[in-house]
């Protein structure tokens, strides 16, 4: 009877081990890929940040386009409080960000990422409830 009990913990013991490395290392690259899109648009390295867009995006969205949009942004996102959440469905990995800014209030914005030449790249994004874009 002790060696199936033994089994049985050895068997949970390495699931347990086979998840947390899952998320140790395929879980959080989306997050790492749009983190540093954020890192890259608050230090107005627009051009880092769009290196993080997937080619399709790049059709619809210019650069010049991109700044236009992002350039004003930056500025909240050097005082915002940010908290993160992913979920992930068909391959596809949705990251909702939410700045809180104490004078400014509050603003998100969802990115959509898929893993394309062995990496995560932002295909598609909307920011919600934002400061105004700049004039």
């Amino acid at each position: 009877m002790s060696k199936y009990w033994l089994g049985g913990v050895g068997v949970l013991g390495a699931a347990v081990i086979g998840v947390a490395i899952y998320f140790l290392t395929v879980a959080p690259a989306p997050l790492s890929t749009v983190k540093t899109f954020i890192a890259s648009v608050e230090a107005s390295s627009f051009e880092d940040a769009y290196s993080q867009v997937h080619a399709d995006l790049e059709q619809r969205q210019s650069l010049v386009e991109f700044v236009e949009l992002w350039d004003g942004r930056s500025s909240f996102l050097n005082k915002a409080n940010r908290s993160w959440s992913t979920t992930s469905e068909n391959g596809t990995v949705e990251v909702t960000g939410r700045f809180s800014l104490a004078d400014d209030g509050n603003w998100s914005v969802v990115l959509w990422l898929i893993k394309r030449d062995g990496r995560w790249q932002i295909f598609d994004y909307e920011l919600r409830d934002g400061p105004p874009a700049p004039p």
